[in-house]
């Protein structure tokens, strides 16, 4: 099966560190996406994060972040997961997909109401470095890796599929797991 195109798909970066820059670098190398919008709480590693060119523009805000986006990632911390994907939820349209990257699910999905469930996927990729920060990010982080997707009940079917695509366009294998 061919690639979806993803060229015109515009992504936010929730959390510009080792996991989130290698994602926009791969995004943006090997599906071409055009716009990666970034935002992190320190100025520092926004501003390195747009000098190695991980992101297009760097956000003051996660709702500036997440305008007009349609998938939005989020790498943040685990304990700042639910507020933030509430935040991102909230702030995005309603065809954008909202997916995390942090190790823990089952009290983030318990968590989520069925509206919030169509467009919230849990992700999870199995890898990572000795070092951290978006100075070590690398477009090949994600290569063959395992990347747990877990949704809830009432996830929007196109949406998953959507997300799995673009997982596997940057290197990952999107693997379906429960909370």
């Amino acid at each position: 099966t061919a690639m979806p195109d993803f060229s015109n798909t515009s992504i936010a970066i929730i959390g510009v560190g080792l996991m989130g820059g290698s994602l926009g670098l791969a995004a943006q190398e090997r599906l071409g996406v055009r716009r990666v919008s970034g935002f992190s709480r320190t100025e520092r590693s926004l501003r390195q994060a747009l000098e190695m060119g991980a992101i297009t523009d760097k956000a003051g805000s996660i709702e500036e972040a997440v305008s007009g986006t349609d998938i939005v990632f989020l790498a943040t911390p685990v304990r700042s997961l639910l507020a933030m994907a509430r935040q991102a939820l909230v702030a995005s349209g309603p065809a954008c997909i909202v997916t995390d990257m942090g190790s823990t699910k089952s009290s983030l999905m318990a968590a989520l109401s069925p509206a919030e469930e169509k467009r919230f996927i849990g992700g999870h990729p199995v890898c990572g470095a000795e070092t951290a920060g978006v100075v070590n990010a690398r477009e090949e982080l994600f290569d063959n890796a395992t990347w747990f997707l877990t949704s809830g009940q009432g996830v929007d079917p196109s949406n998953y599929e959507r997300l799995h695509g673009f997982i596997a366009g940057v290197g990952g294998v999107p693997t379906a797991i429960d909370p």
